[in-house]
């Protein structure tokens, strides 16, 4: 949906993990594969994303270190070459992942009005994958409390039979010489 606003073909999704790092998750081009797959809450770029909540345009960023604070772009990013913008998802106002997109289709120049949707949007994906992922923890929740009485019921029908296995044994010593 994010690429589709800046008629992008394909971008890669970054979310925040449990343990505060930032992982990728998946990319729309089958040959896009990061040379890493984790990024500390530490990494400039991520300080970056999460302190401006900025719509980051690399081309404008080489062109113009300035205006974004002598930003650095990660080793890992300089070799995507068709990389073009850096889209933060917030989440509660922290930052929950980000997308890289490619390069527009048509050669696209940016203005204030276009990163405040592509920010808005942002928003709205995260927001969208916040609630997927609980759905998914929820579904997983649900399934384990099934198990989990499904388990119930199978340990109590094994002490039943043992009860009753028991009894047999005992009465079996206690009668075994008469057959009635």
């Amino acid at each position: 949906a994010l690429a589709n606003i800046v008629e992008s073909r394909d971008g890669a999704l970054w979310t925040v993990q449990n343990n505060g790092n930032y992982h990728f998750r998946l990319s729309t081009d089958a040959s896009y594969a990061p040379s890493i797959s984790e990024l500390s809450a530490n990494e400039p770029l991520i300080r970056f994303l999460a302190k401006r909540n900025w719509v980051i345009d690399i081309n404008e960023l080489i062109k113009d270190p300035d205006l974004y604070g002598d930003l650095q772009l990660p080793a890992w990013l300089k070799e995507q070459e068709q990389a073009w913008l850096i889209t933060p998802l917030i989440l509660h106002e922290s930052l929950y992942g980000f997308v890289v997109l490619n390069h527009s289709l048509t050669r696209i120049t940016l203005n204030w009005e276009d990163h405040d949707i592509i920010k808005v949007a942002g928003r709205q994906a995260a927001s969208a994958l916040s609630q997927l992922e609980a759905s998914l923890a929820l579904t997983k929740a649900r399934q384990f409390e099934a198990f989990n009485q499904m388990s119930a019921f199978i340990v109590h029908d094994i002490k039943t039979l043992v009860s009753q296995l028991s009894l047999m044994v005992k009465n079996a010593e206690k009668h075994k010489t008469n057959p009635a």
